[in-house]
C-alpha cells in the first residue's frame, strides 16, 4: 500500500551551507557578526 505524503511536492533537496570556495551562502543578519571561538569545556562535553 503507498500512502500520499502531503507537501512532498514542495519539498527541496538538501544543499550545502557554503559554496566552492567555503564561504557561507546564508543571507547574513543585519548587525550581527561570526566570531570563531575556541571549544568551551561543560559538563555533558563542549559548546
Amino acid at each position: 500500500m503507498t500512502h500520499a505524503i502531503v507537501g512532498m511536492d514542495l519539498m527541496l533537496a538538501k544543499q550545502s551551507a557554503v559554496d566552492a570556495q567555503g564561504a557561507l551562502r546564508d543571507t547574513l543578519i543585519g548587525g550581527v557578526e561570526f566570531r570563531p571561538s575556541r571549544p568551551v569545556p561543560h559538563d555533558d562535553g563542549y559548546m
